[in-house]
């Protein structure tokens, strides 16, 4: 039942695509990125180390823009800049990995997604539900929390499975796909920044 309360309006729809959207990019890119780490490193210990690593500076930088940017962007630039600017950032990192398939593209743009995701979408989203009735808060969130992200990850997974026969057609054709989804969830977060 809780599903129907997201199907049900269009604003809290609108969330349920800002929420799931970029789940579904963050899982084609993480798999890109995956495949170059370990054609570029030889052994499983070393692919662990570089994955430790690329764990820190996700954390590092998304503690250091929570500590300093979150709350300044939203106060200054507003809610529909802080919904808008996160697409804008992923459909940036994703052009920058159709045309640099490389590990340090996939690591820039992963770093990207993965820390502005926990510093600036994530906020900016809690915030559209003040928006909504107790239970749309309660009932719709918890379903697009659980259900809504798991889907949108094996959407991302079936994307990564379909393209996973060629290194380039997952690295430019993932970059694609992540596009398009990229442009409907910019203009769902337009009008739903009114």
């Amino acid at each position: 039942a809780e599903y129907m309360g997201v199907f049900a309006s269009r604003y809290v729809f609108g969330i349920c695509v800002i929420s799931t959207f970029c789940e579904v990019i963050a899982t084609i890119m993480d798999f890109q990125m995956k495949v170059i780490v370990k054609e570029n490193y030889g052994s499983a210990e070393e692919v662990a180390a570089f994955m430790g690593f690329f764990g820190q500076m996700t954390n590092s930088a998304s503690l250091l823009f929570a500590l300093v940017g979150t709350q300044t962007a939203i106060n200054v630039f507003g809610l529909r800049f802080c919904l808008l600017a996160y697409p804008v950032g992923c459909m940036c990192v994703t052009a920058l990995v159709f045309v640099y398939p490389i590990l340090p593209a996939l690591v820039f743009a992963m770093v990207c997604l993965k820390s502005f995701n926990y510093s600036l979408n994530n906020p900016s989203k809690e915030l559209l539900y003040l928006r909504t009735t107790h239970d749309i808060k309660y009932k719709a969130k918890s379903w697009i929390d659980m259900f809504g992200t798991r889907g949108a990850k094996s959407v991302g997974s079936l994307v990564n499975q379909t393209l996973k026969t060629s290194k380039l057609m997952l690295l430019q054709g993932g970059s694609v796909v992540s596009a398009g989804f990229v442009l409907v969830w910019l203009v769902v977060a337009s009008r739903l920044g009114h």
